[in-house]
């Protein structure tokens, strides 16, 4: 049974997927002296050494990705096939290159400057805040006022 829920959440994947495939034919361009690898293993020093790439930066918080800085002469599709096939990677992918397109909210309250919050000089008619500095022995209330 299709609820609104399933209709819901389908409709997420549908979009999802529509706008990656937007993303990456709006672009195909990538980098030619890197990749982006997604480790499988704790540590792959061993493979970069021998295809002698190096790690240029690691992003421990979304997964330890990884970008690869290709050594001259390899092309993308060889190092992608080089780590894929190693069995120590989850994913290895292009460097694409991507422009966001949207800087701002398309919310008509944060364009006309009416949405809630944005405008708040305190709160139940606060109008001054007093910042103070915690020496060691307590609160220095020489500080200035705000």
């Amino acid at each position: 049974m299709i609820t609104r829920f399933n209709r819901a959440v389908i409709g997420t994947v549908v979009c999802t997927v529509l706008s990656v495939a937007q993303i990456q034919a709006q672009t195909n361009q990538y980098r030619s002296d890197r990749i982006l690898v997604k480790p499988s293993v704790s540590n792959i020093n061993t493979l970069n050494a021998q295809l002698g790439t190096r790690v240029l930066r690691s992003y421990p918080n979304i997964g330890n990705i990884q970008v690869i800085q290709l050594p001259d002469g390899m092309t993308v599709p060889q190092a992608i096939a080089q780590y894929q096939n190693s069995g120590q990677v989850a994913y290895a992918e292009p460097d694409y290159l991507v422009q966001a397109t949207v800087t701002s909210p398309n919310d008509p309250k944060y364009t006309d400057g009416t949405l809630w919050g944005f405008n708040n000089n305190g709160q139940n008619g606060a109008q001054r805040t007093r910042i103070s500095m915690l020496p060691r022995a307590g609160i220095d209330e020489r500080q200035p006022t705000a």
